[in-house]
């Protein structure tokens, strides 16, 4: 098991959105980027590793979204439906999207489809407290999803 430090930021959508997304047991993520390379480090991510998770505006401090434990579909206690999700994505811990209603409808078109899948693709989430105090580092370069050391 591997504990991440995972932000969110504006890039996509608002606080609120991704909070409530989150409640629902969800992390909208893409495997593949625009050029089709495997996104860093979420080829890494698990089934059962935790991920704390974090919201990031500017230079404000972290909004702290939650510890959450990667869940399998199976495992899956969240609000949503059980055939709103297909197949794992291959080598990965994402379950592919297959009924975006509910992603459209609190999101609308912040997110794109994964540029390879050619549908939305995420984490499933069981929320497991608070988020561990983040590192100022991770806060304040570029990576989205970095492991713990």
């Amino acid at each position: 098991m591997t504990e991440w430090l995972y932000k969110a930021t504006r890039s996509k959508l608002d606080h609120v959105g991704t909070m409530l997304l989150a409640k629902k047991g969800f992390l909208c993520r893409s495997a593949f980027t625009k050029k089709e390379h495997h996104v860093a480090n979420v080829q890494a991510v698990e089934i059962h590793d935790i991920l704390n998770f974090y919201y990031i505006v500017n230079n404000r401090p972290p909004r702290e979204l939650g510890r959450f434990e990667i869940v399998s579909r199976d495992s899956y206690r969240g609000p949503l439906p059980a055939d709103t999700f297909g197949e794992l994505v291959p080598s990965t811990a994402l379950y592919i999207v297959e009924n975006p209603a509910f992603l459209t409808a609190l999101a609308g078109t912040a997110y794109s489809p994964d540029p390879v899948i050619g549908k939305y693709t995420g984490w499933l989430l069981e929320r497991l407290g608070h988020a561990r105090a983040s590192e100022e580092k991770f806060l304040s370069e570029m990576p989205t999803l970095v492991a713990l050391s």
